[in-house]
């Protein structure tokens, strides 16, 4: 959706249905201006009539105190992984709502199939799901959830939000370290005779390298790897 963070302050705003006929009304009835004495007057009676089915549509709009948001959110969630997240829709509305949402996601991330747009029926256990990746390690925070409701004569968008602040943590992708310990232990098992280097075999920051095959893997450090990705010692 363009200009979000615009969007997101205003209590509601008007549907590309209204503009398509707003448009529509101002081509096909502005001629007449030019072949009827007082022409004028009628497209912007249809202009007239228009906006004030728009401000119908927004008070028949269901109210969105009625509607509620929660977010689930998977752990840990991995740095360069896809991970999905879970929105659940409660309804309480007593009728079928379509409905736009879109969830504040962390900076430190990018998201795929946001906004949401769906029909949501009464009740409650509705459940959406958009894919999020993480791009840095450390802590991010989600902001609330904001959702609009359609009209019932499709003109308006009327906002909703849900509070759903929280912190989570960005931790760096467990499989691959995993991946790197099962590489280090076939490495090892294999009959590779290489001179051994001092350097390496201290604690110090400074004395860690790249591992490398013939290495003990009781050596390896364990948060360098993570770190950088790549077996350490």
């Amino acid at each position: 959706m363009d200009n979000k963070e615009s969007i997101r302050g205003l209590p509601f705003f008007l549907s590309g249905r209204f503009f398509v006929l707003f448009g529509l009304a101002s081509v096909l009835l502005f001629p007449l201006y030019y072949y009827f004495p007082g022409g004028l007057l009628i497209p912007l009676a249809a202009d007239t009539i228009l906006l004030s089915a728009a401000l119908i549509d927004f008070f028949k709009a269901s109210a969105v105190n009625r509607i509620s948001v929660e977010r689930s959110i998977p752990q840990p969630l991995a740095v360069d992984r896809s991970n999905e997240v879970w929105l659940d829709v409660s309804n309480l509305t007593g009728g079928p709502v379509f409905m736009m949402i879109h969830d504040d996601a962390p900076q430190q991330s990018k998201s795929k199939v946001l906004p949401i747009r769906a029909m949501v029926r009464p009740g409650s256990g509705t459940r959406f799901s958009y894919s999020l990746t993480p791009l840095e390690r450390g802590e991010a925070w989600f902001g609330d959830i904001h959702f609009w409701i359609l009209g019932p004569l499709g003109l308006v968008w009327k906002r909703g939000r849900s509070q759903a602040q929280e912190a989570v943590k960005f931790y760096p992708a467990l499989a691959l370290i995993q991946r790197q310990r099962m590489q280090i232990r076939w490495s090892s098992s294999q009959d590779v005779v290489r001179p051994l280097r001092k350097r390496g075999e201290g604690s110090d920051f400074d004395s860690l390298r790249d591992y490398v095959p013939g290495d003990d893997p009781r050596l390896v450090h364990w948060a360098a790897t993570a770190r950088r990705s790549r077996p350490i010692v």
